[in-house]
């Protein structure tokens, strides 16, 4: 869902033009459809996620990607452990967004890399509040749960850019 929801929220931001938005699962193969739930509620909000499939987290992707967003800390744990230099620039969604929350405006992606990196080592460390829960096994009302906790971190995190 994070991934969809990041690419439409992408699209209002002309400072995030440039951006690529990919995902991958750190326990996956890969060639997954997305989840029946996920779907549903991607597709409430207006988005179509047939033909979605799954990638795995590939150490290229890691070592490409400028900045790497996760739900979870174990999650983090898995990039940095797949390519321990990526350590600088993975960070959970959640923790991301609390380091920009307030943020004064900034140009462009890099700019919001480094304001994010300078507040990482300014902020007491969090927490369990770093994980974005899975709702898998649960009922949809998680799985919108879910997207809108996503939505509001993406939307927190872009601020600076608008």
């Amino acid at each position: 869902m994070a991934d969809f929801l990041m690419r439409a929220a992408i699209r209002d931001v002309p400072a995030a033009s440039g951006w690529t938005v990919a995902s991958a699962g750190t326990r996956t193969r890969g060639g997954r459809e997305i989840h029946p739930l996920a779907g549903r509620v991607l597709a409430e909000r207006g988005h179509d996620p047939a033909g979605f499939v799954s990638h795995g987290l590939e150490p290229v992707a890691v070592r490409d990607a400028s900045l790497i967003l996760t739900a979870t800390r174990d999650h983090r744990s898995a990039v940095v452990k797949t390519v321990p230099a990526a350590l600088g620039r993975t960070f959970t969604l959640l923790q991301f967004a609390d380091l920009l929350t307030g943020q004064t405006p900034v140009e462009d992606g890099p700019a919001l890399i480094a304001a994010a990196k300078a507040a990482r080592g300014a902020r007491p460390a969090r927490t369990t509040e770093d994980d974005i829960a899975d709702p898998v096994l649960l009922p949809v009302e998680d799985f919108r749960d879910c997207a809108d906790e996503i939505t509001a971190a993406i939307n927190t995190l872009l601020a600076p850019l608008r």
